[in-house]
């Protein structure tokens, strides 16, 4: 029954086309379902020779595992992954929106087909004879063993993962994790390079050291959504404006492709690391944004339209020690949705905050619209007709792009004598099809999930507007702020480097709510690997900036390398990080 059922679901979720990819695709996809069922099946034998209670149990623990498994395919054909642990820590009460969208007629008559198919094949066992039983149990042996050797060649992307034993599996080890100099295995996963910076990018080098700070992360904002970035039709057209009249980073990366772990890039200029969950870094021993904004003489505020009790952002916020910190409960008023207030009314709550300070007072305030976030909730009057999510999020984005320009012009007309210094990065990107089974942002680490836009604008300062080329990393904010505020010094401690250096790293990055992933962009290349399989995606972002095409076939000692130093870096990460204080329990 077990296994019919999950020989369904694998059906469902994963495509009458994955299976047709390969020849040996079949093997690989069922092989985990028919390993559970071997498992599976001493335990319900036990269960039956323990009399009338026994069977009973055993009845009840296969109905649990099939009803989970039916329940975990709209799931995986809208995620592209079975539930996991993280996943399931995620779906509080401020994805209830969120999640109503999907309670389809199509995801529950999905539900229903994965339990008709267990009860028939119920039916069809009873009428087994033993021999037919024991053939079965071989053939299921069979494909357990051939099966998984078989997944690391094939791009199956995870979907060959049971929705029971997913739950079941920690986070994949890293190899060489233990290294006595942290610091020393990030300079050679990010092996700095010459970057070629114009006169215009380096007069910005300490220009705003006297300067008030505000910064915007802009939720679920792709740098492909801005004009200024190459959009057909811009989405954040003041935003972009600002980014063509101030200084432009071209290729910046979010460290982490979901909002609250992606925080301790921004706030401290450290990358996060697989295996830590957001309240591990609530003791967090590190100087952070709050902290270095404060030692140069500023008031800090950060004002959240969302709430920080989404999937631990609490304890990284308390963790960076802002003066002011107010979320969508402390702000107050009729919510606009299950993840938040209305954006008017945290931008009236972030002036207000200014308004209270002395004139003379320099601040740093940091601005985190909710707008952008699925469901995409946005008033009237956006740029796309709302046909489809992708319009209904580029309008979402267009309402966060009007606030934060009255955010901007509203401290302007308030600034007084003193400069006033605008950053604007994107937490992460968002993603709508155009990988298969890539939907959101959370699951891969492709462009449409990872590449952000990142501008400075600044108020009271003839600076020119310039760019800066190369990559660059969030863990690179920080340091960068430091530098324009005449800073830099202040950075040794931290991952990331000023990108008003003439020195260019790798952006380093990773994902494991779905399936643990890990990966870098460095120069024209990107590479991405699967930590359970091993196996490596790489792509020529300048011959193919879609990513359609995966070299890691022709390219194995590159991929090697890039496995090689990444691995050893994200296992010396969870070290350092343990370190500065952040717990040592792992999920």
């Amino acid at each position: 029954m077990l296994a019919a059922a999950c020989t369904a679901a694998k059906l469902a979720s994963a495509g009458v086309a994955s299976f047709s990819s390969s020849p040996w695709a079949p093997l690989a996809l069922l092989a985990p379902d028919a390993l559970l069922a071997l498992l599976a099946l001493p335990l319900f034998l036990a269960l039956y020779a323990c009399g009338r209670g026994g069977r009973a149990l055993a009845l009840v623990a296969q109905f649990a595992a099939v009803a989970w498994t039916a329940l975990a395919v709209p799931v995986a054909r809208t995620l592209g992954s079975p539930p996991t642990r993280a996943m399931l820590g995620a779906a509080g009460a401020p994805l209830r929106d969120s999640l109503v969208e999907h309670f389809r007629l199509a995801n529950l008559a999905w539900i229903a087909a994965i339990g008709l198919a267990a009860l028939l094949a119920a039916r069809a066992l009873r009428a087994s004879s033993p021999r037919l039983l024991v053939g079965a149990f071989a053939a299921l042996a069979l494909l357990a063993l051939i099966g998984r050797s078989l997944t690391a060649p094939l791009a199956l992307r995870g979907l060959e993962r049971n929705a029971l034993l997913v739950l079941l599996s920690p986070t994949p080890e890293l190899a060489g994790s233990m290294q006595r100099d942290p610091r020393e295995a990030l300079a050679a996963a990010r092996a700095f390079a010459p970057r070629a910076l114009s006169e215009g990018a380096l007069s910005w080098r300490g220009a705003c050291r006297d300067a008030s700070l505000v910064v915007v992360v802009l939720e679920s904002a792709a740098a492909r959504a801005l004009g200024a970035y190459g959009a057909p039709v811009d989405a954040l057209p003041r935003i972009s404006a600002l980014a063509r009249a101030g200084l432009r980073v071209d290729a910046a990366y979010a460290a982490y492709p979901e909002s609250i772990r992606g925080l301790v890039a921004l706030f401290f200029g450290l990358h996060p690391a697989p295996g830590l969950a957001a309240e591990d870094y609530a003791q967090l021993r590190a100087a952070s944004l709050a902290d270095e904004l404060r030692a140069l003489g500023a008031a800090t505020a950060l004002v959240h339209a969302g709430w920080f009790d989404y999937l631990g952002m609490r304890s990284i916020v308390e963790a960076a020690g802002f003066d002011v910190a107010l979320d969508a409960g402390a702000i107050g008023g009729e919510s606009a949705a299950s993840f938040g207030v209305p954006e008017e009314r945290a931008v009236e709550r972030a002036l207000q905050w200014v308004e209270g300070l002395s004139p003379a007072q320099r601040f740093a305030l940091v601005y985190l619209p909710i707008a952008g976030h699925h469901p995409y909730a946005a008033p009237p009057g956006g740029p796309f007709e709302a046909k489809d999510e992708r319009e209904a999020w580029g309008n979402a984005l267009h309402y966060a792009d009007r606030e934060v320009a009255r955010l901007w012009e509203g401290l302007c007309a308030r600034r007084g004598e003193r400069p006033l210094l605008l950053a604007v990065v994107g937490d992460h990107g968002q993603a709508f099809g155009e990988h298969p089974r890539n939907v959101g942002h959370s699951f891969f680490l492709y462009e449409e999930n990872l590449r952000v836009p990142l501008c400075f604008a600044v108020a009271g300062l003839d600076l020119p507007a310039a760019e800066i080329p190369g990559v660059a990393s969030h863990v690179d904010l920080l340091p960068t702020l430091l530098d324009l505020l005449g800073a830099e010094e202040r950075a040794s401690a931290m991952d990331g480097r000023s990108l008003l250096r003439e020195q260019e790293g790798a952006a380093l990055f990773f994902a494991d709510y779905g399936l643990p992933l890990i990966g870098l962009r460095e120069g024209r290349w990107k590479w991405i690997q699967e930590l359970s399989s091993g196996r490596s995606e790489l792509y020529d972002l300048v011959l193919d900036p879609g990513e359609q095409q995966d070299l890691g076939a022709a390219e194995p000692a590159r991929c090697a390398d890039f496995a090689r130093r990444s691995r050893a870096w994200w296992g010396a990460q969870r070290e350092r990080l343990r370190s500065l204080g952040s717990a040592s329990s792992t999920r």
